[in-house]
C-alpha cells in the first residue's frame, strides 16, 4: 500500500528531530488549513490529552501561528520557512556541539591510543576509513576480497596519498575461477591478485603469530577488509551482506599489532597469490 503525502511529510519531519506528535499535528494542519483543535486533534490522531500541548510547542517553534477567538484557529507556516527553520537550528546545534567536542578532547585527561574502537553502518565506516587513510605519513596497505567496492570508495583519497609520497599498495584477492572485470582494471592504483594456496600456508611455528595468520585468512575468505596505516593503525571492515546497517568498522592502535598484521599480509600474499595482469 502507498504512503499517503501526510504520511510522508510525518516521516520526513520525523527525521529533521520533531517529535512524532508534532510531525503528526504540523502535516494535519499542512493538509487541512486553518482549523480548531477539534479537527486537528481528529485528522492527526493525537490523544486529546497531548493535543493542546504539541500544538502550543510547534508555537514557540514558530511552526504553526494562532487567531484568536472562539474557537481558537491554528494554521501551519510555509514547510519552506518551518523547514529551513530546523535546518538552521540543526546546523547552529551541530556547529555547537562540534566546538565543544574539540574542547573537551584538547583538555581530556585520558588517552584513545592502545585501544580498539568501533563503528557500525556503511557510511560511518567509510568516514572513519577515509579520515584512516588520510592520516597516513608513510604508508598504506589496504587489501580486499573480490570485488573492489571499499577500494574504489577510498580510491581519490589513496591517489590523493601517493600524489604526497606515501607509499601506497592496494590489493584486491580474487578467488581461483573468478573473472575480474576489465572496468576494475583500468584503476591502476589497485593491484589484483589471485588466490593459489593460501590456506595451505605454514612455517609460522609461534603460537601467537599463527592466531593472527589464521585471522588474516579470514579476512580474505569472508569479504572482509583490512587497512594498516604506517604501522600504527589497523582498521577492519566487517560487512554485514544483507544489512549495510550492522556492517562493522573496528579501529585498533594496539603497539605491534598492524605491523605485525601488515607483515603477515604481505607474505601470504606474496606465497599465496599470483598477480593478474
Amino acid at each position: 500500500m502507498s504512503v499517503q503525502p501526510q504520511e510522508q511529510l510525518t516521516q520526513a519531519l520525523c527525521k529533521l528531530g520533531l517529535s512524532l506528535y508534532q510531525a503528526k499535528v504540523y502535516s494535519a494542519l499542512a493538509s487541512l488549513g486553518p482549523s480548531g483543535v477539534a479537527e486537528i486533534q481528529k485528522a492527526s490522531g493525537v490523544p486529546r490529552t497531548k493535543i493542546y500541548e504539541v500544538l502550543n510547542q510547534l508555537l514557540n517553534m514558530g511552526a504553526v501561528e494562532f487567531q484568536s477567538g472562539r474557537p481558537v484557529f491554528y494554521n501551519a507556516l510555509s514547510p519552506s520557512i518551518v523547514v529551513d527553520r530546523i535546518r538552521n537550528s540543526y546546523l547552529a546545534a551541530a556547529d555547537d556541539a562540534t566546538r565543544l567536542i574539540a574542547e573537551m578532547q584538547q583538555t581530556s585527561k585520558n588517552t584513545t591510543e592502545d585501544f580498539i574502537w568501533a563503528v557500525r553502518g556503511i557510511f560511518a565506516i567509510r568516514r572513519k576509513l577515509t579520515l584512516t587513510i588520510a592520516s597516513a605519513k608513510e604508508r598504506v596497505i589496504m587489501v580486499e576480497q573480490y570485488p573492489p567496492n571499499l577500494l574504489l570508495t577510498v580510491g581519490s583519497n589513496l591517489k590523493a596519498q601517493l600524489q604526497k609520497n606515501v607509499r601506497v599498495r592496494a590489493v584486491c584477492v580474487v578467488e581461483p575461477n573468478q573473472r575480474v572485470d576489465e572496468k576494475f582494471k583500468k584503476e591502476e592504483y589497485i593491484e589484483f591478485r589471485r588466490m593459489t594456496r593460501i590456506t595451505d600456508l605454514s612455517g609460522i611455528p609461534d603460537d601467537t603469530t599463527e592466531a593472527f595468520r589464521k585471522m588474516v585468512l579470514a579476512i580474505l575468505e569472508k569479504k572482509s577488509s583490512l587497512t594498516i596505516i604506517d604501522d600504527e593503525e589497523a582498521f577492519l571492515f566487517l560487512p554485514n551482506l544483507t544489512d549495510d546497517s550492522k556492517s562493522a568498522g573496528i579501529s585498533l592502535r594496539i603497539p605491534g599489532l598492524p605491523m605485525l598484521q601488515r607483515l603477515l599480509f604481505e607474505r601470504i600474499i606474496q606465497q599465496g597469490t599470483t598477480r593478474i595482469k
